[in-house]
């Protein structure tokens, strides 16, 4: 009912008190013709609301970061001669725990027998789900007198699209993964040394360690002979995101914009990495535990979209801090290098990589942010990192801001 019911209801009653006090036929002409505009106007609003026709809605199920997502909804109108009056409600919002939030408002008018198709497009800005729900489309009579809910609405509460982060980087982390392959390689080749498989013997050769060597098989040849063990397994180079982005207890809605695009930059500076691993025909795993334990694995570049989906359903709160997810890992020895994406270095993260270090293949810890100069504990950190031979990279280094002035331009 709109305010318009309550003026015509008021109205009436003074209608009827004017015609039991003074007893002019012109109140009781009035009173007839207003209860006739309101028979007429639930009369109208009924009908007008079992003609008018919903198809389901079409909507883009995935898309890439500040790409634009388009929801279109087709209306029919099943009448001969009276239009409707429609007006449509719904919100929106932006990322995985909806943040960010805005309400739509739609009036629009659909003639006897035409189709109407609405589109609304809401913009990706950050990586993560992008919903419009909460659809409320509802008609009006022809005097606006009364507001009905249009059946079938229920069915389409809820669209939401996924937000994958854009493979931004692959220039800048194409030297970075030369290095990466490199490093692994070597890695490998060193790891003949503790395999426990020989395969076969053979004559030394410039570049074998001493340990290699035979020395009964060659005392008894009479030159040296070294272990020829059996070739270790592909390196696989594995995962691991700390995501310790929680802007939603942050009220300044400056500063959790600046911790949304900073979380942005970690997921596409992950995207980069691993495609630019898979077009070197490398194995990449990834292992994410925010909520629920999730796993990827391939060495094709066609199954990247795999990984995006995995990276844009990572939450905004950490639910696994980078440590408690090397401890859950437990691994006595592995072929994998692990490559680390944390927010920032503490001295306990320290300990904990160095330790992980020992068993793994090699270690790459990709820091977002920059240890502070003047905090000398966190600077002695990242030096006991770089002597244990764990590769830091600073994103830094590797995210130009020049290059995002949409970025700049949203977040000042």
């Amino acid at each position: 009912m709109t305010r318009r019911f309550f003026w015509i209801v008021l109205l009436l009653l003074l209608l009827w008190a004017g015609a039991s006090y003074y007893g002019y036929a012109i109140f009781r002409i009035s009173m007839i013709l207003l209860f006739a505009v309101l028979f007429f106007s639930v009369f109208n609003v009924v009908y007008l609301r079992h003609k008018v026709k919903i198809d389901p809605m079409r909507y883009s199920e995935e898309i890439t970061r500040l790409d634009t997502a388009n929801y279109s909804l087709e209306i029919s109108l099943a009448t001969l001669f009276l239009p409707a009056q429609l007006k449509m409600i719904a919100w929106s919002s932006q990322s995985h725990e909806t943040v960010l939030s805005e309400r739509r408002l739609l009036n629009i008018t659909v003639r006897p027998k035409e189709n109407r198709k609405l589109i609304a497009t809401l913009e990706s800005i950050h990586c993560g789900i992008l919903e419009l729900g909460e659809i409320d489309l509802r008609v009006r009579d022809l005097f606006n007198v009364f507001w009905l809910r249009i059946p079938g609405v229920e069915k389409h509460l809820r669209f939401i699209t996924l937000v994958v982060p854009r493979v931004f980087y692959k220039e800048e982390t194409g030297k970075i993964v030369k290095q990466l392959i490199d490093e692994g390689e070597h890695a490998r080749v060193r790891s003949f040394d503790i395999s426990d498989e020989i395969d076969t013997m053979r004559q030394l050769q410039p570049g074998d360690t001493m340990r290699r060597i035979h020395w009964k098989m060659s005392a008894r040849m009479q030159k040296f002979m070294v272990k020829q063990y059996e070739d270790p397994r592909e390196i696989r180079y594995c995962f691991l995101l700390d995501p310790a982005y929680n802007q939603n207890n942050n009220k300044d809605e400056s500063k959790r914009e600046r911790e949304n695009f900073a979380r942005d930059n970690m997921l596409e500076l992950a995207a980069s990495f691993i495609s630019t691993l898979l077009e070197h025909k490398q194995w990449v795993e990834m292992e994410t535990w925010h909520p629920a334990r999730m796993f990827q694995a391939s060495n094709e570049v066609g199954h990247l979209n795999y990984f995006l989906r995995q990276l844009a359903l990572l939450p905004q709160q950490s639910a696994r801090a980078m440590g408690s997810q090397l401890e859950r890992l437990n691994v006595t020895y592995s072929m994998s290098y692990y490559i680390l994406f944390v927010r920032t270095l503490t001295p306990e993260l320290t300990q904990h990589i160095i330790s992980f270090q020992k068993t793994a293949l090699g270690t790459m810890l990709c820091l977002m942010e920059s240890p502070n100069p003047d905090d000398k504990e966190l600077l002695s950190a990242y030096d006991e990192l770089v002597r244990e031979e764990v590769i830091v990279v600073e994103a830094r280094d590797i995210i130009n801001s020049a290059n995002l002035p949409h970025i700049n331009e949203a977040v000042s």
